[in-house]
């Protein structure tokens, strides 16, 4: 996987993306210029009739492809309007579009020419990963159809009207790692429960590897030993063993100034919802309740790629939620080491307590600030949408940094307020707390659960049960998992350094 620049030379490919902005082409008397007009020309005039013809006005989602039969040196011209994109979300929607017609094009090669250059390089990261994201599929469990030749993966992309500079030289580097590691996150999302068990996924953080990046893995024994009753009694229906995989990463050259950072990620492999039992069509997706922590690992692999100056921990306790004969009940009182009792009144109120024992973990090796990612609460998906992940902790500043990180990576965040009132629901008249609270408000009693095991270390809890996974594809990008969160959390690890 390659991305090349080029001022104004046009390279060999088998497609070349024009990205257009709105307005310029409404007056069909009014002859095309620029590049365009080149084109026109090479093409006798047909690419002129296409945008009349197709009423092109260089709105979102409009276009017009065709065939350059030779007349120029790529095979495939597309122009597609870029619409009034403003955030970096967009332009990764854009480049989702761009994906899908190289996937469908069989493109191996492709230019990229925006008519906008200064707009579209303030989003390039975005848009460059999206491109190659937008070739994705996760079809290893499906048989090769005879009609269906293999798939061809784009490989090159060339970006025209950029010179090279330190900034895009970063991006060439971290490019390829970064789409590998959300293809990794998506993956390990998609892979059915009963083949991406606890100790799957386990292996699959062994596996990673890597420069400076070790892994410890607590079986059942250490977990007993440390004291994590919270998570034990989540994983005492399923005869799957837990597992808490502890991914460090040590820097060459630490920055003594910058914190120790911690990333936990629920793991929950399968969320039956144990004797709260789910329905079957709330639990037929329930593989992905392991999105936090396979983002987690995502992120973990990227760092030495990314020259992480602090050091980093990432935290994933893995389990599943059954409702075996030893699952934990309804009524049960848990003792936890290092918070509070807790009262089970929802057992499929369970990734709470195992993110509480993994921030507890945490705090333990002594780190000065903690981001949790977990598929929480469908009360967050009811608030904010399939597309928005929820933002919640403590104090504000660290929220704006998570909020900022999000924006330039073209994921979709909105701050929560993490209301002080609402811990009444919590409250429990046989153990310090409850486990989960009333209907209303659900996203926010599950962060101050989570707030109880975080005492006074410096927090944000991401609620990313909706963009983590799609129900429905949408052009370049199938439905399932997405990797949400990974290139948020590379993205705040370098702003803490002073680089975006």
């Amino acid at each position: 996987m390659t991305l090349a620049f080029s001022q104004n030379q046009l390279p060999q490919a088998d497609g070349l993306v024009v990205l257009c902005p709105p307005g310029e082409y409404s007056d069909p008397t009014k002859p095309l210029d620029g590049p365009l007009a080149d084109y026109d020309e090479a093409l006798d005039g047909h690419l002129g009739r296409l945008i009349r013809e197709r009423s092109f006005k260089g709105k979102k989602g409009q276009q017009v492809a065709l065939h350059t039969l030779g007349n120029l040196p790529f095979g495939r011209l597309l122009l597609l309007g870029s619409g009034k994109a403003t955030k970096a979300a967009h332009w990764l929607r854009l480049g989702e579009r761009i994906g899908e017609a190289a996937h469908k094009g069989r493109w191996q090669t492709l230019a990229v020419l925006p008519l906008l250059p200064d707009r579209a390089a303030q989003h390039l990261e975005p848009l460059a990963r999206s491109i190659f994201l937008g070739c994705y599929r996760f079809d290893r469990y499906k048989a090769q159809s005879e009609d269906d030749p293999d798939p061809v993966t784009l490989t090159d992309l060339t970006w025209i009207g950029l010179e090279e500079t330190s900034h895009t030289s970063a991006l060439q580097r971290r490019l390829g790692p970064l789409v590998y590691a959300i293809c990794l996150a998506r993956d390990l999302v998609n892979e059915p429960a009963g083949a991406m068990t606890p100790t799957a996924l386990a292996e699959a953080a062994q596996s990673l590897g890597g420069d400076h990046l070790t892994c410890e893995i607590l079986d059942k024994a250490a977990c007993e030993k440390l004291g994590m009753e919270l998570l034990l009694a989540v994983s005492r229906g399923s005869v799957e063993p837990p597992k808490v995989i502890h991914l460090t990463y040590s820097p060459p050259n630490p920055d003594p100034s910058l914190p120790k950072v911690a990333l936990v990620g629920k793991g929950i492999t399968f969320d039956s919802g144990g004797l709260s039992l789910k329905p079957s069509a709330s639990m037929k997706d329930m593989k992905c309740d392991m999105a936090g922590g396979a983002a987690v690992l995502g992120a973990m692999g990227l760092l030495s790629s990314y020259e992480v100056r602090c050091e980093v921990h990432g935290i994933v306790p893995a389990c599943e939620n059954m409702p075996g004969p030893n699952a934990y009940r309804l009524g049960d009182v848990i003792r936890s080491q290092q918070g509070p009792s807790v009262e089970v009144t929802n057992t499929d109120a369970e990734g709470r307590l195992a993110l509480a024992d993994g921030i507890s973990y945490a705090r333990s090796l002594g780190c000065d600030r903690i981001v949790d990612l977990a598929t929480l609460t469908g009360a967050c998906l009811v608030a904010l949408g399939p597309d928005v992940a929820g933002v919640l902790g403590d104090p504000e500043d660290l929220c704006r940094e998570l909020l900022t990180a999000a924006d330039r990576a073209g994921e979709e965040m909105w701050q929560l307020p993490l209301l002080d009132e609402l811990n009444d629901q919590l409250k429990s008249q046989v153990a310090d707390c409850k486990n989960a609270g009333a209907r209303y408000g659900g996203t926010i009693t599950a962060a101050l659960f989570l707030k109880k095991f975080v005492k006074d270390t410096d927090w944000v809890h991401l609620d990313i049960a909706g963009p983590a996974w799609a129900d429905k594809a949408r052009p370049g990008r199938p439905a399932g998992g997405t990797g949400f969160g990974v290139a948020t959390l590379v993205h705040w690890l370098k702003n803490l350094e002073g680089e975006g």
